[in-house]
């Protein structure tokens, strides 16, 4: 029961702090939806509390893991404060006519919640048992625990480190919070974060799909992407499975749906919030550093585009503020990262470093084994269902209809789909692919090891972009009302 009470601390203490990153944002942001700002006040809450740990790491401080509790306080406060002189970032005016819930809106609501206290089940249930939950981030986050500083010698003496040894911090400094708020390194208490970045999740896609779609039709979307099975077991980059995955999926999708709202809309708000989640995916996985280069150079192209039609002055203030937001949150961990002069097998220079012109001669005999075995995994039932083969009908769909599409985030931007979010779903998943091209490791045991991981990251975008093509032909509420308007005799 004390462990339980420490962790419902550490809960408190990242809603307390987003909340009230929330409600600054949101003094600039009118009509947040109650599920998607719930979303971003957990995304917020855990990326700026790891931000403000690791920040005195890079002047050789201790991790404040004990002091930084004392958060709450002054956060609660302002908190407090700012709901009373504006309303609350999870009041969002309501339809008027709202229908009530369908049967099959309730029955797709029990089956998320079953599979999100299935998946905190079965987390808290087993210690961390995957090679990577266990060095890169539990071994890190009881180090962490003992000495509360990333400049210990087990981070830099070779003798005493292990596999990955400068992989982000987001992760095991979260551990390491919620085992200090219950004062020891339990394995089992601490991977409930990795259930709650899962409701998360699905919270951030149900609340995106409803600037365009039904409440039956976003719970139907959601509910597809809860029940794959590796989403949501402790399968490898599942809920369960106290890999960094699914956290990194998050604050990717986040970043993307947010930066293109501020694509669509001109608003710096949107910028800084997509660039924020980006510098969180960041201190999550080394793969955010494609996800920045990427949507990067996508905003550089938006706004060449947009000075040529003269309209530079609208976005440019989303541009500069992801820009900035992302450096203010990735530079610290970048600096430490720097520090100490040590190689990192397995990490992003090791790959580039294989580019040498010798393997490079090897790539086409690469290719379709890769392609081969990619379409294995899109069609593996037991893992996906049949959420891939949707998706990439979808992505397709929607990247031949050029711009003749309807709807979308804040209803202003329709063509920010086929202008921003295919291209870069589409394009992250190339340079995925392309990873796996250049790796010396075997092809079969490398996409066996490392691919349904990695287009994990991409499924929750996915899915989006699939609600998004189906919404251009139908509506899912459209079909039961007209199957509900038919005569009683029929």
């Amino acid at each position: 029961m004390t462990a339980w009470i420490g962790v419902a601390i550490f809960f408190g203490l990242i809603l307390i702090v987003g909340l009230v990153a929330a409600l600054v944002l949101e003094r600039h942001h009118p009509g947040w939806r109650r599920w998607e700002a719930g979303a971003y006040v957990w995304g917020l809450g855990t990326g700026l509390v790891t931000w403000l740990l690791f920040l005195p790491s890079t002047i050789g401080w201790p991790v404040p893991l004990t002091g930084i509790v004392w958060l709450a306080l002054p956060a609660g406060i302002l908190a407090i404060g700012m709901a009373r002189t504006r309303r609350s970032v999870s009041e969002v005016p309501r339809r008027s006519g709202s229908p009530p819930l369908r049967t099959l809106d309730v029955a797709l609501i029990a089956i998320i919640v079953i599979l999100l206290l299935s998946s905190a089940t079965s987390a808290v249930s087993l210690p961390l048992q995957r090679f990577d939950a266990i060095t890169h981030f539990g071994l890190k986050a009881k180090v962490l625990l003992e000495e509360q500083n990333f400049r210990a010698e087990a981070f830099t003496d070779p003798l005493r480190v292990h596999f990955h040894r400068t992989y982000p911090p987001l992760v095991p400094l979260l551990e390491a919070s919620v085992s200090t708020r219950i004062g020891w390194h339990d394995e089992h208490k601490i991977k409930i974060i990795f259930p709650a970045f899962y409701a998360a999740l699905l919270c951030l896609i149900y609340g995106a799909q409803r600037s365009f779609a039904s409440r039956t039709h976003s719970l139907l979307f959601t509910a597809l992407l809860a029940s794959a099975p590796l989403v949501s077991s402790d399968s490898a980059g599942g809920a369960a499975s106290g890999l960094a995955d699914l956290p990194f999926a998050f604050f990717a999708t986040a970043s993307a749906l947010a930066t293109s709202r501020g694509i669509a809309s001109g608003r710096a708000m949107d910028g800084i919030l997509g660039g924020l989640m980006a510098g969180f995916a960041i201190c999550t996985k080394q793969e955010g550093s494609i996800l920045i280069a990427v949507i990067g150079v996508s905003l550089g192209v938006h706004l060449g585009l947009s000075a040529r039609r003269g309209e530079w002055a609208k976005a440019l203030p989303c541009v500069m503020a992801w820009a900035c937001a992302v450096m203010v949150i990735a530079l610290p961990w970048w600096v430490v990262r720097a520090g100490p002069s040590r190689s990192d097998v397995g990490g992003i220079g090791w790959y580039l470093s294989q580019l040498h012109p010798e393997r490079l001669t090897l790539l086409p005999s690469r290719i379709l084994p890769l392609a081969r075995l990619t379409l294995e995994e899109f069609f593996q039932v037991g893992k996906w269902l049949l959420l891939w083969p949707l998706v990439l009908a979808g992505v397709l769909s929607l990247a031949s209809r050029k711009g003749r599409i309807s709807g979308g985030p804040e209803a202003s931007g329709s063509g920010v789909v086929i202008g921003f979010l295919v291209p870069l779903w589409a394009i992250l998943l190339s340079l995925y692919l392309g990873v796996m091209l250049v790796t010396p490791l075997s092809m079969p045991w490398q996409v066996g090891y490392s691919l349904s991981r990695v287009i994990l990251h991409l499924l929750p975008l996915g899915v989006f972009l699939a609600s998004w093509s189906c919404r251009q032909v139908a509506d899912v509420s459209d079909l039961f009302r007209e199957r509900d308007l038919r005569p009683a005799d029929e």
